[in-house]
């Protein structure tokens, strides 16, 4: 998997004084990070579950959202990253 450099706004915004740090993982970092998975959540029953924990463990205790929005839930081996199942 390769890394993209990401783009210097401050060149853009005229912060050029602004210096972007970047690193490439460790071969460690590089072996979980290609075990994660990132996926949309679609399902309406997993909507509720999702809802849920950000209702018992978000500080706002709220999964009320405004406007368009999408939820995201990430894995690693399968397993729910952040969750307690």
């Amino acid at each position: 998997m390769g890394w993209i450099r990401p783009i210097n706004f401050s060149k853009l915004s005229g912060m050029a004084n602004v210096k972007t740090r970047f690193r490439r993982p460790t071969p460690p970092e590089q072996q979980i990070l290609e075990r994660l998975t990132v996926r949309l959540v679609t399902d309406r029953a997993e909507q509720a579950r999702f809802d849920q924990l950000i209702e018992e463990h978000h500080y706002l205790h709220s999964a009320t959202l405004v406007g368009e929005h999408l939820r995201y839930v990430v894995s690693y081996h399968g397993i729910g990253v952040g969750t307690r199942d």
